[in-house]
């Protein structure tokens, strides 16, 4: 069995740590854009507007809907 340098180790160690930095910061701002994405269109409910009312999964049946809708 061939030995392998201890500087190609360190080398490819070295790169699998930046990669997986990378992903965390990657992952950090996309779960960032997804809150503030959400928080712009799930604005809050003022008297007198419709809103949708999800339902369970557990509470309903296969052709009931996936929401009611309500009035504020």
């Amino acid at each position: 069995m061939k030995q392998v340098p201890d500087d190609l180790v360190a080398e490819r160690i070295d790169n699998l740590r930046k990669g997986r930095r990378n992903a965390q910061t990657a992952q950090l701002q996309q779960a960032e854009r997804m809150v503030k994405r959400s928080r712009i269109i799930t604005a809050h409910a003022q008297i007198g507007d419709n809103v949708a009312v999800p339902i369970t999964l557990v509470n309903r049946g296969r052709v009931d809907p996936h929401n009611i809708l309500g009035f504020t």
